[in-house]
């Protein structure tokens, strides 16, 4: 199965402009990758710059068919789209995501959800604390998310322990909790110094906010009642050894889209 990502351009004789020009001036991201061999042309979708997408038949688009957006060539892509939705898109309003009536630009993923691209100098202020993954710079550029930072999903933080609460039949949840403690990769001298705190509450500590996440999921789908403490999240163990691997190949990946977009910028205005 495919999708489409697009941008709609706000007339007919805008998107001939624009078509030309990318026809001319944009490079598919194999032209363009720091990675080492470069990307292979043949799987690169971003060469294939199109007003003819497979999911999303509305007149006046520009945009891309591809397999999955997953990875640096969806950032570069995504990231072309906005770059157009701020040069020559369509705007609307999108009270979902900006809170007001305000008209705005914005791509549409799959001919269907539009998603708008909020400049961070005017919205960063304003902008409801749910779409702060919708600004980006004057160019439409926006940092990639690093998969070793886990997803905030409380203004508290993330979770740092998963307290398991006292109960008339904890005594019957122990087994249960062992075999999920030990699922989670805990070692069995971990739970059994666990259980020898005491009585509960009992608290499990971990670094990783993904782990503790399940691990509370796992436990309120077996009947055993808990809750999660939060705090500020510490990179160490394996999402530390992933962070010193590919940070520098981020940094430099989000300077070849910078610099791209700033090129394709200044063209622009000089066309």
């Amino acid at each position: 199965m495919g999708y489409s990502m697009a941008t709609p351009i706000k007339s007919k004789a805008a998107h001939t402009k624009m078509m030309a020009f990318a026809r001319e001036h944009f490079k598919p991201w194999h032209k363009v990758t720091p990675e080492e061999g470069g990307f292979p042309a043949d799987y690169d979708w971003t060469q294939f710059v199109s007003d003819d997408l497979s999911y999303d038949h509305k007149k006046n688009r520009l945009g891309f068919d591809f397999t999955t957006s997953i990875g640096h060539i969806g950032e570069y892509g995504k990231a072309f789209l906005r770059w157009m939705a701020l040069q020559s898109g369509r705007t609307r309003a999108l009270p979902k995501y900006t809170g007001t009536a305000e008209l705005v630009p914005y791509t549409v993923y799959d001919g269907q959800e539009a998603w708008p691209v909020l400049v961070r100098s005017q919205w960063e202020a304003r902008c409801p604390e749910d779409s702060q993954w919708c600004l980006t710079d004057e160019f439409g550029f926006k940092p990639i998310r690093r998969p070793w930072f886990p997803i905030e999903r409380d203004p508290r933080g993330v979770e740092t322990a998963v307290v398991i609460a006292d109960a008339p039949n904890i005594s019957g949840h122990k087994p249960v909790i062992r075999e999920l403690l030990l699922k989670f990769k805990a070692t069995r001298e971990q739970v059994d110094e666990l259980f020898a705190e005491g009585a509960p509450p009992y608290r499990v500590l971990s670094t990783d906010p993904h782990a503790l996440f399940y691990l509370g999921d796992s436990l309120g789908k077996a009947g055993v009642a808990y809750s999660f403490e939060y705090g500020p999240f510490v990179l160490d163990g394996h999402r530390k050894e992933m962070a010193d691997c590919e940070e520098p190949v981020y940094q430099q990946v989000e300077a070849v889209i910078q610099a791209e977009l700033r090129r394709l910028t200044e063209l622009w205005s000089c066309r």
